[in-house]
């Protein structure tokens, strides 16, 4: 994994970025690594054009299928594949949770 802790759950496409990790309970994610496909474990490369990401949005797929790509646009993630998981770092939520960082989406 790259130096990341965990992984997200499968996120369908549109789904919104968690902010907590599928195997653990009391942390937060702050960091969000590569995004793979679900079935296969391939990559997915980030560069999805404009229009793509529209039609992705309005839940036209089939055309886009033989691609592994993805976008993330206002905290959701756009892709082409039926379900995705991303690796991602966190941290223990502490007492005062107003003190984590914010996860970066790049």
């Amino acid at each position: 994994m790259d130096n990341y802790d965990d992984h997200t759950e499968p996120l369908r496409n549109g789904s919104q970025l968690p902010e907590h990790p599928s195997l653990t309970t009391g942390k937060k994610v702050v960091e969000y690594g590569r995004v793979w496909d679900d079935a296969d474990g391939q990559v997915l490369l980030s560069g999805l054009h404009e229009n793509e990401v529209r039609m992705l949005m309005s839940g036209n797929q089939m055309s886009l299928k033989h691609l592994y790509r993805f976008a993330i646009r206002d905290r959701r993630i756009y892709h082409t594949r039926n379900l995705v998981c991303i690796d991602v770092k966190c941290v223990d939520i502490p007492d005062n949770p107003a003190t984590l960082p914010v996860a970066d989406q790049d």
